[in-house]
């Protein structure tokens, strides 16, 4: 073969990349092909939660508004505010596929997505963690195999969306953390953008991807016995970054949620596990709860092969999550603290998974290969039908883990009989009865973010006597309750009322710092009721009255700082690629 041809086709070169992004494609098309076979959805959990979301998402962009903020169309109504305080940016590739796909399809062309996301981010994290080259990289096509397909992430497909967008990013966000910490600082954008990204995608990742940079910064003084200034300054530089890319989804929180006395989610534990449980279903490649075999073998086993003080720490930090997600961390004592706000302990095995992923990706980084052998670099095409086969192999495994939700046996999702019927877990969903979804009240979430005093309860369900009067559209009019549903617009509802008489209307709508209310076109002052929803004087005779939301105006300039923060970071990072990349 020509000397040059033969360099173009060497996996040392660009010919690597191509390789990993196909292989990529192959597998995150492969595994989404066998859940997709079923054309039903597995239904339960946060399904309920997201899916709503989503469609009030897809509503509103076929009516071209690009901006959702309260819950208008969906979750019965109420105005709620789940997008505004719960991140929903990395929903709208979803949303934007039910334009061309039925929702079922669209669902598994969006998991298709975040899948290859995050094949394409754990390959490029742990290249740019070791060998720092441009083609191929076994230890990087490992970790990104080993991550992707771990059985907590496939557990989070299957409806725990916020948390499955997440950690595609959790290695992005460790890798700036080793760079700013023990690496090239220069590369502190990476800890910027990974941290973003965490924060565009999950709230509570974010703070629990805290506890782990904080365990790391102990670790540096510890080794290192000091903390450089010029890495200081790198910290801090990434951090004022982060802040300018997040700003415009960080506005809504500092306007309407800080001192709101808003509830976001149930406080304390609420399922903890053994490590029991955990080893168990682990070796037992069971997908509830557990990161599989080989990762727990690796953990069981691994500490035979540590050889160098980054290994010992992976080493460490994947038992401490370990750890972290069972009982055996004093979870009944601090449970009513800060700490548990994590809710479900199982929720630190992603990053068991991470750790541990990545310690076994070194460890095959440390293979010695025979010059002559099928897989040494000198054989591309040996080594295409390696990566090949390991690429099927983990389809394999990941379709085994899934299993239970390909042959579920679950019912039909059937129509409520009843106005407040609740959607409890499990069923089945195809695109036949898909909408049937909308007319019941979810299980989880169909309370979040409204006002403690308009929940009336901080109990898991969420259910008074105050919150079923906003769900069931009761207008309180000089006292008494009338039942009037509201016409849904884009963040808007409106209510259309013939009042024999002036009177103070309590309309069934969750009020927030930024509500706006209407009559007959004009803006007006309204007062919060008893139960946090918007009370106002009419006059007689027929009123058009709609409860809206509109931002403050710092949300719109933080939006625009965000945006001309992303381009700045760009153009930097096209100068520095091409030219000094000195901090």
């Amino acid at each position: 073969m020509d000397t040059k041809i033969k360099n173009r086709l060497s996996l040392r070169n660009g010919g690597g990349t191509w390789l990993a992004w196909l292989l990529f494609a192959a597998a995150s098309l492969l595994i989404t092909a066998i859940l997709a076979k079923t054309r039903v959805i597995y239904f339960y959990s946060d399904w309920g939660f997201h899916a709503n979301r989503v469609e009030e998402l897809y509503q509103n962009l076929k009516t071209g508004h690009w901006f959702t903020f309260i819950s208008a169309r969906y979750f019965t109504n109420s105005g709620a505010g789940s997008f505004l305080f719960y991140p929903i940016i990395f929903f709208y590739p979803w949303a934007l596929l039910r334009f061309i796909l039925s929702p079922v399809a669209a669902f598994y062309g969006w998991y298709a997505l975040l899948t290859f996301v995050t094949l394409v981010t754990s390959y490029w994290s742990m290249r740019a963690f070791t060998c720092k080259t441009n083609g191929w990289s076994w230890r990087s096509f490992a970790f990104a195999m080993l991550y992707t397909f771990n059985a907590y992430r496939l557990y989070l497909g299957t409806a725990v969306f916020g948390e499955f967008i997440a950690v595609s990013f959790l290695p992005i966000v460790f890798l700036g953390a080793y760079e700013i910490f023990w690496g090239d600082y220069s590369n502190w954008w990476h800890l910027a953008l990974g941290g973003t990204l965490l924060f565009y995608s999950h709230l509570l990742s974010v703070v629990i991807t805290s506890e782990f940079l904080v365990v790391l910064v102990v670790i540096k003084l510890i080794t290192s016995r000091k903390f450089e200034l010029v890495r200081l300054r790198a910290l801090l530089c990434s951090g004022l970054v982060a802040c300018g890319l997040s700003l415009g989804r960080l506005i809504p929180y500092l306007t309407d949620y800080v001192g709101q006395h808003i509830f976001s989610a149930y406080p304390g534990i609420g399922i903890s596990t053994t490590i029991s449980q955990i080893v168990t279903t682990s070796l037992t490649n069971g997908l509830f709860y557990g990161v599989g075999f080989v990762l727990m073998a690796g953990l069981l086993l691994g500490w035979v092969l540590i050889s160098n003080g980054k290994e010992l720490t992976l080493f460490i930090l994947a038992w401490l999550a370990l750890v972290l997600a069972t009982t055996l961390f004093p979870w009944s004592k601090v449970g009513q603290t800060s700490f548990g706000m994590v809710q479900l302990t199982f929720r630190y095995l992603a990053y068991t998974a991470l750790f541990a992923s990545a310690l076994l990706a070194l460890f095959v980084g440390r293979l010695k290969l025979k010059e002559g052998s099928w897989l040494f670099e000198s054989h591309v095409v040996g080594q295409i039908i390696a990566a090949v086969a390991i690429t099927g192999l983990f389809v394999i495994i990941g379709a085994l883990n899934l299993s239970p939700v390909r042959n579920t046996t679950a019912p039909y999702l059937a129509k409520p009989t009843t106005d407040d019927a609740v959607l409890f877990d499990t069923v089945r969903v195809d695109s036949r009865n898909y909408n049937q979804i909308f007319s019941y009240l979810i299980k989880y979430g169909e309370y979040d973010y409204y006002p403690i005093v308009a929940r009336g309860t901080i109990a898991p369900d969420g259910i008074s006597p105050t919150s079923q009067s906003i769900v069931h559209h009761l207008v309180e009019i000089n006292g008494k309750n009338k039942v009037v549903k509201p016409t849904a617009s884009a963040n808007a509802l409106t209510f259309k009322l013939n009042l024999k008489k002036p009177a103070t209307v309590n309309l069934p709508v969750v009020a927030y710092r930024h509500t706006v209310v209407m009559v007959n076109g004009k803006t007006r002052s309204f007062k919060l009721s008893k139960r946090a929803t918007p009370q106002l004087k009419l006059k007689a005779g027929s009123q058009r009255v709609t409860v809206t939301y509109r931002p403050s105006a710092w949300y719109w300039i933080g939006l625009v700082v965000s945006i001309c923060s992303w381009g700045a970071l760009v153009v930097w990072r096209i100068k520095t690629r091409f030219g000094s990349n000195q901090f």
